[in-house]
């Protein structure tokens, strides 16, 4: 028994001797490893756990976190050289449809310009054959021109301010006087109505219109043609002289030399506030010619001077020719 307690000693003694020998390095990544692997079984609290097994559950979870960027890089990588083979691609779909369209819009141009080419040279032929219709049909307007001896010359001077505002004056006095004597009139008829009312007999207020231009044209001015000899306004010829005259009184002066050979003419004005001045400004006229075409050469330098467009508008029946500008 005690020769077995010996041998048992002695074996003891040489295994621990054994075990000094080969000793294990305690922060190698395997040893380290092991001991996270068996903290699982470590049912004590952190704060007293060993302190080599918490470094080696540091180690572990570094370890796992590499493992974990270099999954993540690799895939980061993949998806990079995917997107430049897409786009590569596209780029060359995009420069094969550009070189396509370049070559459409080419091809198109050049179609164009053929046409455009054609319609210029059949442009030009057209513009020749109308220039010469312009030529001949100028040449004959100036033999008949010239065979019919008209002429018109119109010139426009300033205006004085001094006149202006007298001959503002004198219209709304004239215009004042006119609706005054409107007034009157308009009473004094209201009072025969109302006696002829009471006498029982009710006359027409509105005369036969027909017999009333006979009465009223039945005493002819002098030097007046007889009504049966009248022409149209537009016919009617004018001979007109006069230097820095008011446009207003040069129109009238026109109309009543047309009254010899068409009959009495009313003249009446309609113009906006900012083309009164046109009334007022004073013009020289030399013309020899019908009516109608004073107007249509007045119509056309009126409009050179100022911008005005004025309008002539003839009513036969009431006998008057309204000037406006609207």
């Amino acid at each position: 028994m005690k020769n077995q307690i010996l041998l048992a000693l002695s074996i003891f003694m040489v295994t621990s001797c054994a075990s000094k020998t080969t000793e294990v390095d305690q922060n190698s990544y395997k040893t380290k490893s092991k001991i996270a692997m068996q903290r699982v079984k470590d049912t004590k609290p952190l704060a007293k756990q060993d302190l080599v097994s918490r470094e080696a559950m540091q180690y572990a979870m570094l370890d796992k976190m590499n493992v974990r960027e270099d999954r993540q890089r690799r895939e980061f990588n993949r998806i990079n050289e995917k997107q430049r083979r897409d786009f590569v691609k596209t780029q060359d779909e995009n420069r094969e449809q550009f070189l396509q369209a370049h070559k459409d819009n080419t091809e198109h141009l050049s179609s164009m310009v053929e046409q455009i080419t054609e319609s210029t040279d059949a442009f030009v032929e057209m513009g020749k054959e109308t220039q010469d219709k312009i030529n001949l049909e100028t040449k004959a307007m100036s033999s008949e021109n010239a065979d019919f001896k008209r002429k018109f010359r119109m010139i426009a001077a300033k205006i004085d301010d001094n006149t202006q505002m007298q001959s503002r004056y004198f219209k709304e006095m004239k215009t004042s006087y006119e609706n005054k004597l409107a007034f009157e009139e308009a009473r004094l008829a209201r009072e025969r109505e109302k006696e002829n009312t009471i006498r029982g007999v009710v006359e027409n207020m509105y005369e036969d219109q027909n017999k009333a231009l006979t009465q009223y044209y039945s005493a002819e001015q002098e030097g007046m043609l007889p009504a049966s000899k009248w022409v149209s306004l537009e016919d009617a010829p004018i001979t007109v002289h006069v230097e820095n005259e008011k446009f207003e009184d040069l129109m009238l002066r026109a109309v009543n030399n047309a009254a010899v050979h068409s009959g009495p003419w009313n003249l009446k004005w309609k113009l906006k506030k900012e083309n009164e001045i046109l009334l007022y400004t004073k013009f020289s006229l030399d013309v020899e010619t019908n009516f109608g075409e004073f107007v249509s050469n007045v119509k056309k330098y009126i409009i050179n001077y100022n911008g005005v467009k004025l309008y002539f508008r003839v009513f036969k029946e009431k006998r008057v020719l309204i000037v406006s500008d609207s």
